[in-house]
């Protein structure tokens, strides 16, 4: 039972920031902020992924809400063209995702090394 908790937290995070934008915002229809929304959901899934048990390597569910987060965006935006996402916002929003996601994973690993290589009290 807790081990089906603990996988479920990081997309319970990505739902819960999509309805809080959805709260906050209240986007119409085929909106361009319902894809906002939609990024949002995939910025807090990936993150979460990365943040969360960061001491244990990234594999299993881990890995795959990662790989979701890169890769579903632009496939959305191409099965999908009736839902109005425009390169330059829509896309400058992923690519911070993506830099805000591989900054994350620098910060992690560095702070991994530094905690291993600091002598114990």
């Amino acid at each position: 039972m807790r081990r089906g908790v603990l996988l479920a937290y990081p997309p319970l995070f990505g739902v819960l920031n999509f309805l809080l934008y959805e709260f906050l915002y209240r986007p119409q229809g085929n909106s361009p902020e319902l894809a906002v929304a939609g990024l949002a959901f995939f910025a807090a899934l990936g993150w979460s992924a990365l943040i969360f048990k960061r001491d244990e390597p990234l594999s299993g569910w881990r890995r795959l809400y990662v790989v979701v987060t890169i890769a579903a965006p632009p496939l959305l935006a191409l099965l999908f063209p009736g839902m109005k996402i425009t390169l330059y916002p829509h896309g400058l929003i992923y690519l911070l995702i993506l830099l805000g996601m591989a900054m994350l994973c620098l910060y992690l690993r560095l702070a991994s090394r530094k905690s291993k290589s600091a002598p114990a009290r």
